[in-house]
């Protein structure tokens, strides 16, 4: 189940450890230099503990040490897009895995506070991350 179809409210001592949990996933992500590009509510599972596991890593990248500032296809979900995702095409810039570290602090304000900060459905209608 999905960390947000559970419909219970989370004691903040669970919200904490969830966080915790996810940062240490993404750590090993990144360490086996494997960018998820998709981190989003969706996409992260719970099981009966309420240890979350990743999922879909349908876009994810594996870089090395080489090319880990390449330059990336924009991709993702909107909304939880770090604004260096969505200006990659634009400006010709590079990403790196710090992007997935965005994502995961947009699902923080979810769980903390109930509501995504970002309102962008669309890659233009985020253009004030694009200034």
């Amino acid at each position: 189940m999905t960390i947000l179809k559970q419909k219970r409210h989370m004691e903040l001592s669970e919200i904490k450890r969830m966080i915790i949990n996810l940062l240490l996933v993404l750590k090993e992500c990144h360490s086996r230099h494997i960018i998820h590009r998709d981190i989003k509510p969706q996409n992260i599972i719970v099981d009966t503990n309420m240890r979350p596991k990743l999922i879909d890593f349908g876009l994810a990248i594996l870089t090395n040490e080489c090319n880990e500032s390449s330059i990336f296809k924009r991709c993702g979900t909107m909304g939880y897009m770090a604004p260096e995702v969505i200006n990659s095409e634009k400006y010709n810039k590079p990403y790196s895995a710090k992007c997935d570290i965005f994502s995961l602090g947009i699902i923080c304000h979810l769980l903390l506070l109930g509501s995504n900060p970002l309102k962008g459905k669309s890659y233009e209608s985020t253009r004030a991350l694009n200034q």
